[in-house]
């Protein structure tokens, strides 16, 4: 185990109790937020003020289409040469038949090599201590 300074155990034990701050300060604002959402709506505005601030509700619509009901209303209702023109389709890997493949003998999957990317994700976690371990 490494030899920790002070000032980095104290800005472990600092991390974590911000971190359970965070998480109880984020749930006290979900709720409010709702809360007031929740009354705006029932009495039916768009703008209440309080003594400092006032809360404002905007609305917005994100339209977004089921692609396969598209390309079933294309299909029923386009000349083929323009639903061809619309339409396409994209090679894509059935990565459980490549590894079936490669267990198989199929190809040598150092071949498949330079594809393969790497990426590395670094997380840091702060976890209490349990009691036992606090008093070792």
């Amino acid at each position: 185990m490494v030899l920790l300074s002070n000032n980095v155990k104290k800005t472990i034990d600092a991390l974590g109790v911000q971190k359970v701050e965070q998480k109880e300060l984020e749930q006290s604002i979900k709720n409010k937020t709702d809360f007031i959402k929740n009354y705006m709506a029932d009495v039916e505005e768009k703008e209440i003020y309080g003594n400092t601030y006032r809360a404002v509700i905007q609305e917005s619509n994100k339209v977004s289409m089921d692609e396969d009901k598209v390309i079933e209303i294309l299909k029923n209702n386009c000349k083929k040469e323009d639903y061809e023109k619309i339409i396409k389709t994209k090679e894509y890997v059935d990565f459980e038949a490549l590894e079936s493949f490669i267990y198989n003998n199929g190809i040598d999957a150092m071949i498949l090599a330079p594809a393969q990317s790497i990426k590395t994700t670094r997380a840091l976690y702060i976890k209490e201590i349990k009691k036992e371990k606090k008093d070792e």
